[in-house]
């Protein structure tokens, strides 16, 4: 629930209610947030923000004294268990939860999801036809997105298919950047429809979020995703995806009618099939955009001063020998942040229960010789 606007420095920030009730949106739920839930989003985004990470923020978190309700949650653990070890799948048990109401801001929420439900909204109308309803509308809401989101952009004076190609590639600029800082940091969205991509390249929405600590490729804290869709490592491919997704969608206020941006569909004018072909090379670039983002943030993580072949094989041994021996992904990259000449047995506090066996001692030790001859060449 959006509730006011402000500017403050020059930037503009929308506010926005989180669990304060029903709106016209709230479908069959009743709009509340839980306290657990709320406190987690407060803590994640805040976390977020001082780490770099591109996000929204938390302006504020009040709970409820008497108003609660309940929610599927887990059992608690049996008393002979050690820990509290989540099981693998969505939690099944109702329990009454204490309600809060989150106040989140950003420059805008404005989502890929706004866009594609605008066009699917009048998917009855095959092609948007010039001077329609819809094509009006749609036109009418990607100038707020630049207006809101790309402001810089209008200094340019672009005719709109060549604001729309320009704005759309920073997007999809943004979005490599933003996914590749969440590989960083070890982050898990959890749920990465487009309904949770922020049109400005932001981390929105923390539900089934958590940052990983074993390290898994295939992590993935969202239960209901049971292929994997959005792990770990599918992260940049599941925000490729969003922008094509975004692509298409844009593409519709140009006559566009098929199936999406890389489909055969009809195209009304040769306007509409130029800006198919630059959408197109902006989401054919994501992949590169990301990997150039990616490696920088490896290389720094490394604390090395430059990438090639070898720095990318050493990277890469590094994160098998992370899987293979479930060291901890923050407790890692700390220990080595220090390393000058370090014996193995001071990374012990990565590993479960602190130790190795015999195989992966020498695979550890080879590596960390690896990793300390790359630094004396830079």
């Amino acid at each position: 629930m959006s509730i006011a606007e402000v500017v403050h420095e020059g930037q503009r920030w929308e506010l926005q209610l989180k669990g304060a009730g029903r709106t016209p949106f709230s479908r069959q739920f009743d709009g509340r947030a839980v306290l657990r839930s709320s406190v987690r989003e407060f803590l994640a985004s805040e976390c977020m923000h001082a780490l770099g990470v591109p996000t929204t923020r938390a302006l504020s978190l009040v709970a409820s004294d008497s108003e609660r309700v309940s929610r599927p949650w887990y059992p608690p653990p049996q008393e002979s268990s050690k820990a509290a070890v989540r099981p693998p799948h969505p939690p099944s048990c109702l329990v009454e939860e204490k309600t809060a109401v989150l106040c989140r801001c950003a420059p805008s929420f404005l989502r890929v999801g706004h866009v594609e439900l605008l066009v699917m909204r009048d998917s009855a109308v095959s092609v948007l036809e010039d001077n329609s309803k819809e094509k009006q509308e749609l036109e009418e809401l990607i100038w707020h997105v630049v207006e809101r989101e790309y402001p810089h952009l209008l200094e340019k004076q672009l005719a709109f298919p060549d604001l729309v190609a320009t704005m759309f590639e920073e997007f999809v600029q943004r979005q490599a950047f933003l996914t590749s800082e969440w590989l960083r940091v070890g982050y898990v969205q959890g749920n990465m429809n487009s309904d949770n991509c922020l049109l400005g390249g932001r981390t929105l929405d923390y539900g089934p979020f958590a940052f990983m600590e074993s390290f898994d490729r295939d992590f993935q804290p969202f239960t209901s995703d049971i292929f994997g869709t959005y792990a770990f490592a599918r992260q940049p491919l599941a925000a490729k995806t969003n922008a094509a997704t975004l692509a298409s969608a844009l593409l519709a206020a140009f006559g566009a009618e098929g199936s999406g941006i890389f489909g055969g569909g009809k195209l009304q004018s040769r306007t509409a099939l130029r800006l198919k072909g630059q959408l197109q090379a902006s989401v054919e670039g994501f992949s590169e955009h990301f990997r150039s983002a990616h490696r920088d943030s490896c290389r720094r993580k490394l604390g090395l001063a430059s990438w090639d072949e070898d720095t990318n094989d050493l990277w890469n041994d590094l994160l098998d020998l992370m899987q293979a021996t479930q060291a901890d992904f923050t407790v890692l990259f700390r220990l080595l942040s220090g390393v000058v000449v370090l014996p193995l047995a001071e990374l012990a506090r990565a590993f479960p229960d602190e130790k190795l066996d015999s195989d992966a001692e020498d695979a550890w030790q080879s590596w960390l010789e690896r990793f300390l001859y790359a630094r004396t060449q830079q």
